[in-house]
């Protein structure tokens, strides 16, 4: 007489276990022409192994084979390296010209026309107009206005419009 019993899932695990124990190892078979299994994976004995090649040889080989990949390994990780310490000395050279330029007071800016091969048909190059700091100070600290909105009036607008220009013609 059976009774149920709760299997649950450490217990199934176990009689799992037991089951896979007591058939052994799953083995795959060839059969030859003439009708004879033989096992599909069969393992070389030691002696059978070293009778092939010796373990000298086989050591030898794969350092050989190794060696020339990680040489080859070698050299591209030294070219990225040497292209990337190029390209970060250039970007820092590039930042040095431009605080150096900035340091000097000239501006970076960008010549028109066409370079002429001859260097005596040089175009004289202008410097951009330096403006007093008082006025600088005074057209960046002035509220420009924005969309119109319920908040601002348009004439509101036009008064601060009217003072900006004013302030403009007053600089002169």
């Amino acid at each position: 007489v059976k009774k149920n019993v709760i299997v649950d899932k450490k217990r199934l695990q176990k009689i799992k276990d037991r089951a896979v124990k007591a058939r052994g190892l799953g083995q795959k078979f060839v059969f030859d022409e003439e009708g004879n299994a033989k096992s599909l994976y069969e393992l070389q004995s030691f002696d059978e192994f070293i009778r092939e090649k010796p373990l000298q040889d086989r050591q030898h080989e794969y350092f050989e084979k190794t060696g020339a990949l990680m040489k080859k390994e070698d050299l591209l990780d030294k070219k990225r390296q040497k292209d990337l310490q190029q390209t970060k000395k250039k970007e820092r050279k590039r930042k040095e010209k431009l605080v150096r330029q900035e340091a000097e007071g000239n501006s970076v800016g960008v010549t028109l026309g066409g370079g002429s091969e001859n260097d005596e048909d040089e175009e004289p190059e202008f410097d951009e107009p330096e403006f007093e700091n008082d006025f600088e100070k005074e057209v960046e600290d002035f509220d420009y206005p924005l969309k119109s909105s319920k908040r601002h009036r348009p004439d509101d607008a036009n008064e601060d419009l009217e003072d900006f220009a004013l302030a403009l013609l007053s600089h002169d």
